[in-house]
């Protein structure tokens, strides 16, 4: 393949994209709530649109949800969880950002 091939050429115009440290953090959390609702997914299914149908993820004993909420509130994701509780809708969305937060910062380590 030479240098003015067409997939060399559309290779050097791809874009690129900046990322900050929150967007970083963004989407590491992001991936986290997903794993967390993935594990749930599988341990309790939901009922169609209705969240007071299962527990929340701190009450449940699946190994699975349990590992998914303990990665989630590791004390490395204390700014990122803040900022997603910035960003979380009303309702259990919140809530649920809220007690990982809480519980994020009770696992802080003491000065």
């Amino acid at each position: 393949m030479n240098a003015s091939s067409p997939l060399n050429i559309c290779k050097s115009q791809e874009p690129k994209f900046e990322t900050n440290g929150h967007t970083e953090r963004y989407h590491r959390v992001l991936i986290l709530w997903l794993d967390l609702y993935k594990a749930m997914r599988e341990a309790e299914p939901f009922v169609a649109n209705d969240w007071r149908s299962h527990r929340v993820p701190w009450e449940s004993r699946a190994a699975p949800v349990e590992r998914a909420w303990r990665d989630l509130t590791s004390p490395a994701n204390l700014l990122a969880l803040e900022q997603w509780l910035c960003h979380s809708a009303d309702g259990p969305p919140a809530d649920w950002a809220r007690e990982a937060l809480r519980i994020c910062r009770q696992r802080q380590p003491k000065p």
